[in-house]
Formats: structure tokens, C-alpha cells, sequence
């Protein structure tokens, strides 16, 4: 059976042991956890793709029949000339004509193509400008994100088990100073003084005068003495006994013996 007065110290080697546990386990889950990747959805891929193909393109749909229909216009109204036309002279007046019309027809084709090709490359760069979303948010959680999370983690485990290791290394300190003044105080319990004081039970935690009984035999004793005297009387004390370090020190404190 493990002696009552060991319980304490080993009650703080375990709070410093687990301290130690939960540092090195803080250490693991910085180099250990893992989660699901984020992938950029594949829509998003093949919209960037068709818009790079339409960005190259200068020429409008149905573009090819337009010139056409405008050819075959020209063509109808040469041969209709050259068939009704009075004299070759208005002939070649109404054929200059009708390839001037061909040719601004097929300008304004060609600026409508290049309007909708600068069109199709503003539409690229939205495009593009959503993929570089796309792609942030992938860095973000896929990478960003775990790092922050296990730094976070880590840092959490770390200062838990250094408090814990602190906390119990002063539990430990405190025990050895309490034993310690124990076994101090063990060779002046047969030493009481007259209007000396004494301690009832710690759940009173006050001093109270000391009987006839206990001042036989006593000379002046020195303030020191008597703290010393007190404290003894408290090592004994069953309910003194039950408290942790952080308690005994908190009573010793409150009644002036520290």
C-alpha cells in the first residue's frame, strides 16, 4: 500500500508525466494528420478552354455564308447589268457600283469580327480571373489551411503538457518544502509557550490559546519558534493532511507561517 504522505508527490509526477505525453503527442499531430484535397471542378477547366479557342477566333458565326450571300448579290446584279444595261459605259458604272458594295459589306464583316474577337478575349480574362479563384481557394485548403490548423493544434498540445509539466514540478517542489519543514518541526512539538497559539482543526483554520497543560516546562520561545511549533501541529493534522500542495501552501500562507 503506498505510504498517504507519497500520494501528493506521486499525484505531481503524473501531471508532469502526462505534461511530457501530450507535448510529444502535439509533436506527432504536427507532422501526422490528413484531410481531403479540394480540386478545381472540371467545368471550370473546360470553360477556360473553349473561351482560350473563341479568344483566337476573329470571325463571327455564319460569317462564311454572309460572304457568300454577299458574292452571289454582286454576281446576280453584274449579270443582270450586262443583260438590261443601254450601253456598255452604265454597264461599267452599275458593276463599279456593285463591287463597292461588296467591299464595304465585307469591311464591316471583318469590324464586326474583330469586335466580337475582343469581345471573346475580355470573356478569356474573366474566365482566367475565375480559374486564379479557383486556384487560391485550392492553396487555401488544401495547403494554407491543414498548416495553420496543425501549427494551431500543435501549439495547443505544447503549451498544455508545458503547463502541466510546470505546474506538477511545482506540486512536487511544494511537497519537498512541506516535508521538509515537517521533519524540521518534528523536534520542537514538545516545546509550547504561555498565551502561546496552537491550531484547533484546519477546517476551523484558526489559532486558538493553548492550554495550561501545554505550557509545563516552556521558557520565552521566539517567534520563529512558535511558527515552527504551529506548522508541526498542522503536519499532524489528519485534515491538513488531505489537502494538495497548492492547498497546504494556500492554509500555511493564510495563517501567517510562510
Amino acid at each position: 500500500m503506498v505510504p498517504s504522505a507519497l500520494i501528493p508527490l506521486l499525484l505531481a509526477g503524473g501531471k508532469a508525466a502526462l505534461g511530457g505525453i501530450q507535448a510529444l503527442r502535439g509533436g506527432q499531430l504536427a507532422k501526422g494528420a490528413k484531410r481531403p484535397t479540394y480540386e478545381i471542378p472540371s467545368a471550370v477547366s473546360e470553360q477556360v478552354r473553349i473561351a482560350k479557342a473563341q479568344a483566337l477566333n476573329n470571325r463571327l458565326p455564319g460569317q462564311s455564308a454572309a460572304e457568300q450571300a454577299i458574292q452571289g448579290s454582286t454576281q446576280a446584279g453584274i449579270r443582270a447589268a450586262q443583260e438590261t444595261g443601254p450601253s456598255n459605259s452604265s454597264i461599267m458604272a452599275t458593276i463599279a457600283a456593285l463591287n463597292a458594295n461588296q467591299n464595304t459589306a465585307s469591311q464591316n464583316l471583318a469590324t464586326q469580327g474583330a469586335q466580337f474577337q475582343q469581345g471573346n478575349i475580355q470573356n478569356l480574362q474573366s474566365t482566367l480571373g475565375s480559374l486564379a479563384n479557383y486556384q487560391d481557394k485550392k492553396f487555401e485548403y488544401n495547403q494554407q489551411k491543414p498548416f495553420e490548423d496543425k501549427a494551431a493544434a500543435a501549439a495547443a498540445l505544447k503549451g498544455a503538457g508545458i503547463q502541466n509539466i510546470s505546474s506538477g514540478l511545482t506540486d512536487a517542489a511544494g511537497i519537498a518544502m512541506l516535508s521538509g519543514m515537517g521533519q524540521n518541526n518534528k523536534k520542537s512539538e514538545t516545546t509550547t509557550n504561555s498565551g502561546g497559539f496552537g491550531v484547533d482543526t484546519i477546517s476551523e483554520g484558526v489559532p486558538k490559546p493553548l492550554t495550561s497543560s501545554d505550557t509545563i516546562g516552556v521558557t520565552n520561545l521566539s517567534a520563529s519558534q512558535k511558527k515552527n511549533q504551529t506548522r508541526a501541529q498542522l503536519m499532524s493534522d489528519p485534515e491538513f493532511m488531505k489537502l494538495n500542495a497548492a492547498g497546504q501552501y494556500a492554509k500555511l500562507k493564510e495563517l501567517g507561517l510562510i
